[in-house]
């Protein structure tokens, strides 16, 4: 009977090791395949999240691959003084995802193809275009971003890259966000760690042991999927990516709500936003830097056939987005508010060569970031900024 019972433990036991080998080794292959650059990124109470300096990692997606190197200044760029050199005109690109250069390596980013291109041989001015691109960064952030680090960089121009979803990152990101007594943007709450509460508060196996706990927090895969997705209610395969889901048309669950046709209450979806890009224009404005705000596209903006199979995702049909609304609204309120404006969109149809973004992710490819660099550098040309 003894025995019975031991060889049924031992059964048992050694079942549970294979089935846990084996969900590791499926963990760590399917991050493996598609990896963002967790290195890099950290915690910020100033701008919510940030690149952490001087710090290296690769992304990797089924369809591409590329290095994140960080400097000192936590940008995705080279190293910059911050006095700026004699005869120097200095661009400071802020902006998300699209901007910081997802699927991209650095040198062919809108950033340094825009500072390639603006490159005169027979200039006395030298042009730097620095790029602050962050993932997910949205008005609020850039503000808390310039205010804080980006002006120490002395730029002549900050160009802010308004993306489809900021207004609801804005609205997310607010409420993370303590204000001063005068109702000023200060910094971040500061999150519970995804893990460390897991095993320090003993919630998640009460039965295993702390130090296995602890161990296990730093050696498995598997068991930070698990205690993240059970914390969350969600399956969390990575710290920083989740299971988003995506209600068509309702704010809290839809980033791209401002792209849809018919949504209902969408002037109000601005009012933060607007806010936020105003207290941008009046901190340049002090500073004496100039202000370009410009905006792009996404996929389903610019053709039936471009980011086919990620937009299925987000509910969006294989035809063409072009009610052009939010741009619309962008050039008005800049307009009103005496800020110059740039839409990039006409540039990205008027393309013929495809694909511009990828069918799955839906950043820009190569040529994506030519367009935009291409559009940016003739807008400032055509307007004078660099004599």
């Amino acid at each position: 009977m003894f025995k019975s019972l031991v060889r049924v433990v031992g059964i048992l036991l050694l079942t549970l090791v294979v089935v846990f080998v084996i969900g590791e080794l499926t963990v760590r292959y399917l991050q493996d395949r598609t990896k963002p650059p967790s290195k890099v990124r950290q915690r910020d109470s100033v701008t919510h999240h940030s690149f952490k300096p001087n710090t290296y990692d690769v992304a990797r997606t089924p369809e591409w691959e590329s290095h994140f190197s960080i400097n000192s200044q936590g940008l995705r760029d080279r190293e910059y003084n911050i006095e700026k050199p004699d005869n120097t005109y200095r661009i400071l690109m802020v902006g998300d995802s699209f901007i910081e250069g997802q699927g991209q390596e650095i040198e062919n980013t809108v950033s340094k193809l825009l500072e390639k291109s603006l490159a005169k041989p027979n200039s006395n001015k030298k042009v730097e275009v620095i790029n602050a691109g962050v993932l997910s960064y949205s008005p609020l952030l850039e503000y808390q971003y310039l205010k804080a680090r980006g002006l120490k960089l002395n730029p002549d121009l900050v160009i802010l890259n308004f993306d489809m979803g900021d207004t609801i990152d804005d609205q997310w990101y607010e409420s993370e966000l303590i204000r001063d007594a005068e109702g000023q943007p200060k910094i971040f709450r500061e999150p519970p760690d995804l893990y460390t509460d897991m095993y320090e508060t003993n919630q998640f196996l009460p039965f295993i042991p702390k130090d296995l706990k602890s161990f296990l927090h730093q050696n498995s895969r598997l068991y930070l999927v698990l205690a993240n997705s059970i914390k969350n209610k969600k399956l969390m395969l990575y710290p920083e990516i989740g299971s988003a889901t995506i209600k068509p048309g309702i704010p809290g669950n839809d980033k791209l709500i401002v792209t849809r046709d018919n949504i209902e209450n969408y002037d109000d979806l601005w009012t933060l936003t607007k806010s936020n890009l105003r207290l941008i224009k009046s901190l340049l404005k002090d500073k004496g830097v100039d202000f370009l705000l410009t905006t792009y596209p996404y996929g389903h903006q610019v053709s039936a056939e471009e980011w086919l199979e990620g937009r299925k995702v987000w509910f969006f049909e294989s035809k063409v987005y072009d009610n052009d609304r939010a741009f619309k609204t962008l050039e008005e309120f800049s307009s009103s508010e005496g800020i110059k404006f740039h839409n990039m969109t006409s540039d990205f149809r008027a393309e013929k060569r495809h694909p511009i973004f990828f069918k799955i992710d839906g950043h820009w490819t190569k040529l994506g970031h030519q367009i935009a660099a291409s559009s940016l550098e003739k807008y400032l040309l055509d307007n004078n900024y660099i004599k």
